[in-house]
């Protein structure tokens, strides 16, 4: 997860995708050991049929397109602008971190959140049992 200040999501109301990129990036280190910054631009861009851009977007919408897009490209190769452009399908395919689906958790509802922390915690038992170093 990379550095954010209010007014890189607020000039241009893309906080969703912060979140959503923060959220996914933070499961790939626990599974996978390793710190991929992904492309809240792409979000912006590229996920339009129910997100709007710098105009907001939800979370759920966001992890949808993801999952149906097979994953997200990395900040390094699509770069944030805090504007909306047309979406570079070129990059739009080259997946670097994928998921499988996203739950959410409701308020105060802590057996929801602890199913939750059990499939993650098996997802990372995986990862351990085929590299070791994971999840230590």
């Amino acid at each position: 997860m990379h550095a954010l200040t209010d007014n890189a999501c607020m000039q241009c109301g893309s906080c969703w995708a912060f979140s959503t990129t923060g959220a996914v990036e933070g499961v790939n280190q626990i599974v996978t050991d390793k710190l991929v910054s992904l492309s809240e631009q792409e979000l912006v861009d590229c996920d339009t049929s129910q997100d709007h851009g710098c105009h907001g977007g939800l979370m759920d919408f966001a992890f949808e397109f993801i999952r149906k897009n097979g994953g997200l490209d990395t900040e390094k190769d699509y770069k944030y602008t805090a504007e909306e452009d047309r979406c570079i399908v070129a990059k739009e395919h080259r997946n670097v971190v994928s998921i499988d689906g996203y739950e959410d958790v409701p308020e105060s509802d802590e057996i929801s959140l602890l199913k939750v922390c059990t499939a993650l915690c098996l997802a990372c038992l995986s990862a351990h049992l085929a590299v070791p170093h994971i999840c230590l």
